[in-house]
């Protein structure tokens, strides 16, 4: 029988000297008592995850229970964090937001290929920011920072959601588009918490702008008004001489690592897209999956 001493500690480049390829398992810190099983199958580029718990989603761990495939959204507690919506009129009413949104894309495009033509960089990149009349503050706070700095706003499009909030945006200098079409139900207020309502459809908003950009073949960098700069942050994603430049898309951290945002934490106040076929595809997924980003 072989203990762990028994086991040989190689550094990686003997240990893949033989590999055609390598697969890596992430695995967290913890006292959990995690087992690793290596059967022969199908090939499968995912790991499956097996563990005992009850019938009810929020049902804790329970060991006398069998085995059951678990989804991605199942904590190590057990619970299940990725419910279907629990109203009815969830998927319709997101169904109808994708079919009014594709309906209207070819109108949209017209309308902002004379704004990104005039705010694209050198490298075609442009820079999109969404807000509505409750985030107009924070929008405020953002352009005043970078006009005390000296910094450029040049290459910023500003995606208003309402009409006082495309007012606002052209005062303040900015490239402003507004389409009531588009737009039309999405909420004007601030978001109460994270993760409501208005939150949500405020998040299926900046897709739609991110989107519009890619599909017409910009580098996109996004970012949330609640963002102030302290230099060009294009500069890093335009520099060639960079080994990060070969990247697709550049997210910053998240900070979270709940099982939901694994295996990444990517967060999406903070994020370029370099514009190619592999992330154009990217995109058309994320808008078709937004019935998934609502909630209720």
């Amino acid at each position: 029988e072989l203990g762990p001493e028994d086991i040989p500690l190689l550094n990686a480049e003997d240990a893949t000297e033989n590999c055609q390829y390598v697969r890596v398992l992430n695995q967290p810190k913890d006292n959990s008592r995690r087992c690793f099983a290596f059967v022969p199958g199908y090939e499968m580029m995912t790991v499956q995850n097996w563990m005992r718990f009850g019938k009810r989603p929020t049902a804790p761990l329970d060991e006398t229970s069998p085995f059951k495939l678990a989804s991605r959204g199942r904590l190590s507690s057990g619970k299940e964090e990725y419910l279907p919506p629990r109203k009815k009129t969830t998927v319709p009413m997101a169904r109808d937001m994708t079919v009014q949104y594709f309906t209207q894309l070819d109108h949209a495009h017209e309308q902002l290929r004379p704004l990104a033509n005039a705010a694209k960089t050198a490298a075609k990149s442009v820079i999109v920011m969404t807000c509505n009349h409750g985030q107009s503050e924070l929008l405020m706070n953002f352009v005043c920072a970078a006009k005390s700095r000296g910094l450029s706003t040049n290459a910023i499009i500003l995606f208003a959601t309402d009409v006082e909030t495309y007012e606002l945006s052209q005062s303040l200098g900015l490239k402003t588009y507004y389409d009531e079409e588009t737009f039309k139900d999405l909420p004007t207020k601030s978001a109460d918490s994270y993760g409501d309502y208005t939150f949500s459809m405020m998040m299926m908003a900046k897709i739609y702008c991110v989107h519009m950009l890619t599909s017409m073949g910009y580098h996109v960098l996004f970012q949330d008004v609640d963002m102030i700069w302290y230099k060009n942050p294009l500069e890093f994603f335009e520099d060639k001489s960079l080994p990060t430049y070969e990247f697709d898309m550049h997210f910053q951290d998240d900070g979270s690592r709940q099982v939901r945002f694994a295996p990444y934490s990517a967060n999406s106040g903070f994020y370029y897209i370099r514009n190619n076929p592999v992330t154009q595809l990217f995109m058309e997924d994320f808008v078709m999956a937004g019935v998934s980003g609502l909630t209720g």
